[in-house]
């Protein structure tokens, strides 16, 4: 793997952060036409503290969650190919609630049934 591959989780937890940086600038501008009596500063002072209250806990949780939902269920994935590979012939359990994930799972499971059945034949 390379250098510069970043994990599934950290690009989308990190894209949630610079998402919640944008807004959070956008949303001073709009608050600076509506009380132009703010300065820029009062204005950069306020929205900070906001950012390092939220990133941090938007960036966690995102995080834990793409790891737990995807980035665990296809590291399995990939174990259980490659056991097949080695010759083993189980089916693949995972218990998921994404759909994407569980066609994979049938998919590997399908494949492993079909594997069978020309062994067998």
């Amino acid at each position: 793997m390379s250098a510069t591959m970043r994990s599934l989780s950290f690009v989308i937890a990190a894209g949630l952060v610079a998402a919640l940086s944008l807004s959070m600038a956008v949303y001073a501008g709009f608050q600076y036409l509506l009380n132009p009596e703010l300065t820029v500063r009062e204005l950069l002072f306020q929205h900070l503290l906001h950012m390092l209250a939220l990133s941090p806990v938007i960036y966690l949780f995102s995080w834990f969650a793409v790891d737990r939902l995807l980035v665990q269920p296809i590291h399995q994935i990939y174990l259980h190919l490659y056991e097949i590979r080695k010759g083993k012939q189980k089916p693949l359990m995972i218990q998921t609630r994404v759909r994407e994930l569980q066609t994979i799972v049938d998919a590997v499971n399908i494949l492993i049934l079909r594997r069978s059945e020309e062994k067998n034949e």
